[in-house]
C-alpha cells in the first residue's frame, strides 16, 4: 500500500510512502532519496521502485522523496534532513538509500546526523558521486524559483567549506560513528567516478558491493535492491 506524504519544513517536499503492512508504526522506515533532479530524477526513479516494493516485501517501510527547489545539494540536505526527522517520529529503526546524486546526499545528510540530529542506523548508496554540485562552485546553478532561506537550525548546512559536500569526507565522518555504510556501485560505470568513494568505503570499514553493470544498473536492479535488503536486515 502507498500513500502521499508532505513533509513538514521550509521547502516543499513531497513523498510516496510504502508500507509492509496496515500498521502505524514500524519498526523500520528507510527513506529513499532520488537521482538529480535537473536530469529527471524523481521518487518515481525505477530504481527506487524496485528498492520500495523489495524493502516492503521485507518488511519494512520506504518513504520515497521528491526534493523541494533544486539547490545543488544544500537544500536537497535539508530535505532529507527533515524526511529523517519525519520517520524516526514514526519507526524505531531509519535508515537511507540513495541512488547517484541521491547516493552522495544521503552520504552527506548521514554525516551530519553524527554531529547534529537526527542520527540514522544505516546508509546504502548506489553509484554515488565524489562530491555534490555545490563543492564544485555550482551552487548559484538553480531550477526555478532560487529555494527559501534555510531556518535557523539549518545553520550547520549553509556555509560550509568544500569538504563538507563531499562523499569521501561524509564517509571518513561515519568511519567514527555507529551509523552502518554500504556503498554499491556499477564495475561499467562510464558516468560518474565512483572510485574514490569505493575506495573510502573500504577505508572506513562500510560493506561494498561491485556490480556488473552500468551506472543505471541496467538489468540488474534486482540484484541493487537485495543490497539495499540485506542492509536494512543488518540495522535492525
Amino acid at each position: 500500500m502507498s500513500n502521499t506524504v508532505v513533509i513538514p519544513g521550509g521547502r516543499d517536499v513531497r513523498a510516496t510512502r510504502d508500507t509492509a503492512n496496515d500498521t502505524a508504526t514500524p519498526e523500520t522506515l528507510v527513506v529513499a532519496c532520488p537521482p538529480h533532479p535537473l536530469q529527471g530524477g524523481s521518487r518515481h526513479d525505477r530504481r527506487l521502485q524496485a528498492i520500495a516494493e523489495s524493502v516492503t516485501e521485507a518488511g519494512a517501510d520506504c518513504l520515497r522523496i521528491d526534493y523541494g527547489a533544486y539547490d545543488a545539494g544544500r537544500g536537497e540536505c535539508v530535505d532529507v534532513k527533515r524526511a529523517v526527522e519525519w520517520a524516526g517520529a514514526r519507526a524505531e529503526c531509519v535508515g537511507l538509500v540513495g541512488y547517484s546524486f541521491g547516493a552522495t546526499v544521503a552520504l552527506c545528510a548521514a554525516a551530519r546526523g553524527v554531529t547534529d540530529t537526527p542520527v540514522v542506523d544505516g546508509v546504502v548508496a548506489l553509484a554515488p558521486p565524489s562530491r555534490l554540485p555545490i563543492a564544485a562552485g555550482t551552487d548559484d546553478t538553480r531550477a526555478g524559483e532560487t529555494a527559501p532561506a534555510l531556518e535557523a537550525d539549518d545553520h550547520g548546512v549553509d556555509g560550509r567549506e568544500d569538504t563538507e559536500w563531499s562523499a569521501v569526507a561524509a564517509l571518513s565522518t561515519l568511519a567514527d560513528s555507529d551509523c552502518a555504510v554500504d556503498v554499491a556501485y556499477g564495475t561499467r560505470d562510464s558516468t560518474v567516478e565512483t572510485g574514490p568513494v569505493v575506495e573510502a568505503a573500504r577505508a572506513a570499514g562500510g560493506a561494498v558491493v561491485d556490480v556488473d553493470a552500468d551506472h543505471g544498473f541496467t538489468g540488474r536492479l534486482d540484484e541493487v535492491a537485495d543490497v539495499v535488503v540485506d542492509a536494512v536486515d543488518r540495522w535492525r
